[in-house]
């Protein structure tokens, strides 16, 4: 007995030439700026003094202008991930830094919030279940 099957077709082949859509381009630009960013940031840690006021107070002003003409999500990612990475350097909170849990965060979230709708608490909304997910996850995690 030969049982037929339905030919499944590959994914792009079904929605289209790689589903690509403005969005996804325009997104992509975007979180690519930020990868680019601290790639920069990388190649050139040796010339940047970071006990130098003014290379963040220069980062913070062209933050500010760059959202005063409304260009920071487009141009801003260079000096907020300055600013990010500066303060991470030279803040002393060591936040993490002997129990760090954040890749049980990662591994274990997913799941969890899983079994929270399987388990039929849906009911609670986005921000409920995200809450209650967070406060079963850290603990496991």
């Amino acid at each position: 007995m030969t049982r037929s099957r339905v030919p499944v077709a590959p994914q792009p082949a079904v929605r289209g030439l790689l589903d690509v859509t403005t969005n996804l381009v325009l997104n992509s630009l975007h979180l690519g700026a930020f990868f680019a960013a601290g790639f920069f940031l990388y190649a050139i840690r040796d010339r940047v003094d970071l006990r130098a006021w003014y290379w963040p107070a220069l980062s913070a002003a062209m933050l500010v202008v760059l959202f005063m003409t409304g260009q920071a999500e487009w141009f801003g990612q260079l000096p907020l991930t300055f600013l990010v990475l500066w303060l991470g350097a030279v803040l002393p909170v060591r936040i993490g830094s002997t129990n760090d849990i954040s890749y049980g965060v990662y591994i274990w979230a997913f799941p969890i919030q899983q079994l929270i709708v399987l388990f039929g608490l849906g009911w609670l909304g986005p921000w409920g279940t995200a809450l209650f997910a967070f406060a079963l996850t850290i603990p496991v995690a």
